[in-house]
């Protein structure tokens, strides 16, 4: 069912994405269905902007 809501997204020129990911399980069932695009707690607890702000830079720079 995922990657059929998956499809008929893209097919339309959407992209599937999920809010509130919780658990590694969805994660994994998301993924596999075709959806690119999720946020939730399962990458990260609620950020400010700062904190945000700090994360990318940490991750970008590490590149």
């Amino acid at each position: 069912m995922v990657q059929l809501v998956a499809d008929i997204l893209k097919e339309t020129g959407l992209h599937p994405a999920y809010l509130e990911l919780d658990t590694k399980e969805q994660f994994e069932l998301l993924k596999n269905g075709g959806c690119n695009e999720m946020q939730g707690y399962v990458f990260s607890k609620l950020l400010y902007t700062e904190d945000m702000t700090v994360r990318l830079a940490n991750t970008f720079n590490a590149r």
